[in-house]
């Protein structure tokens, strides 16, 4: 019996084994995502904006050749300097039911084999920045290892060696309901 991709999938979501949140009502809870957020002031109104979205199904079935789940973080920079990032001195935190869990912004280091068999435009992509100039927004990808991941975040510090503070990005959809 050949069993496609897409049967297995079914399956998969079907039998709740993707979500250990299912909501047994069926009202699509698992499907929507999850927003975190957290901001700096640069001034009286000036601000950095720090964002993350995960979906819970999507993070839960992705992963960079099942050795590291991904989490992206969105700066947008509305003061009028730069925002100096060091991929050596700044650190992520990522939290998992209670448990705290190590982001890593320098795959290179970490994972050499696995960055060189990426391609060179990608990579690219994926180099921690060393600046988010005024005015500018960019997105900064966590690799954290898969083996230490149980479900989905709950929250994630991000510590930069610029700020006076580290930043708690905190679920904003579960302060919603």
């Amino acid at each position: 019996m050949r069993i496609t991709a897409l049967s297995f999938l079914s399956v998969f979501l079907f039998s709740g084994v993707a979500d250990t949140r299912a909501d047994p009502a069926g009202n699509g809870r698992k499907g929507r995502k999850v927003f975190y957020k957290a901001e700096s002031r640069c001034g009286d109104t000036a601000r950095i904006r720090f964002s993350t979205e995960i979906e819970h199904i999507l993070f839960v079935l992705n992963s960079v050749q099942n050795r590291y789940k991904v989490l992206r973080i969105h700066i947008e920079n509305g003061c009028d300097q730069d925002l100096p990032l060091s991929g050596t001195d700044d650190r992520v935190d990522v939290q998992f039911a209670g448990r705290g869990v190590r982001g890593i912004l320098d795959l290179r280091a970490v994972a050499p084999a696995l960055w060189d068999s990426l391609d060179a435009a990608v990579r690219s992509l994926l180099v921690y920045p060393a600046r988010v100039e005024p005015g500018e927004e960019e997105s900064i990808f966590v690799f954290l290892p898969s083996s230490d991941v149980t479900g989905i975040p709950h929250g994630v510090r991000y510590e930069l060696r610029s700020l006076p503070r580290p930043l708690e990005l905190r679920d904003l959809t579960a302060a919603a309901h």
